[in-house]
């Protein structure tokens, strides 16, 4: 094909603007194909080794002669005591009076309480009083060489309950069992000690009593109480068990380690 010169001159600048738009298009075409590289799947860890099994074996043990049975052994339970390891004790002594009544007077007794005091509770001692007040006997049994009085005292073992040690104000009760005896005093100027003691006699004595103590002091206790005192018949006028037996309200100071 023959180009005039007119064609030419129209022609070259389209050729170079279609190669400047088909330039890129052409190198894009001559690059190679991005791939896609999957990374190789991870090694799985190694499994731990397993625990090595130890074969059981059972061993049976002979003898060439058999044992002898074997008795089973019995428990033996301890005896229950009364004064045991670590238990509580303690003890006091008490002086101690008395307002009553005797041969339908009133009456005055002096004396003394005491006691082992076992784990705070129990209290075993005894007891003991003597009437200090002066009353006379009927006329059987006074004597013509001067006047006469009734000399009385009584005693025994007493055995008492302390509740609630710990408190301040608790309760004692407590019983004394025991004997007495009595005689009549008459001045006698011709003996030494001025009187002759006859008509003498002894009876059995029995005293429950309740007391209401205060702890005043860690070794100091003071009791006011009430009892009633049994004293048996002495076979003498005007000395039988309904003279000399009575109710009776009593002061003590016990002073001890409790």
């Amino acid at each position: 094909m023959t180009t005039t010169p007119s064609t030419r001159r129209w022609l070259l600048p389209a050729c170079t603007l279609l190669g400047a738009v088909l330039a890129p298009a052409l190198a894009s075409a001559d690059e190679p194909a991005a791939t896609t590289t999957i990374p190789p799947p991870a090694a799985a860890a190694p499994a731990a080794p397993a625990a090595p099994v130890c074969p059981t074996s059972t061993t049976t043990l002979t003898s060439a002669e058999p044992l002898p049975p074997v008795e089973p052994v019995e428990s033996v339970e301890a005896d229950r005591t009364l004064l045991r390891n670590g238990i509580h004790h303690g003890g006091y002594g008490a002086p101690e009076s008395k307002i009553t009544s005797l041969t339908g007077d009133v009456a005055l007794l002096v004396g003394v309480q005491a006691g082992w005091i076992i784990d705070k509770h129990l209290v075993i001692g005894g007891a003991g009083y003597g009437l200090v007040s002066n009353h006379t006997p009927v006329e059987e049994l006074q004597s013509a060489t001067g006047s006469s009085r009734i000399e009385l005292g009584y005693g025994g073992p007493r055995v008492a309950w302390i509740v609630a040690p710990t408190e301040i104000v608790h309760l004692t009760l407590g019983t004394l069992i025991g004997a007495g005896g009595l005689d009549i005093a008459t001045k006698d100027p011709g003996r030494a000690s001025g009187y002759n003691h006859h008509d003498s006699a002894a009876f059995f004595a029995l005293e429950p009593q309740a007391e209401m103590e205060v702890n005043v002091a860690r070794y100091v206790r003071v009791a006011v109480g009430g009892s009633y005192r049994y004293l048996g018949d002495t076979g003498k006028p005007g000395l039988h068990a309904s003279d000399l037996s009575g109710p009776a309200a009593s002061l003590a100071v016990k002073i001890g380690y409790f």
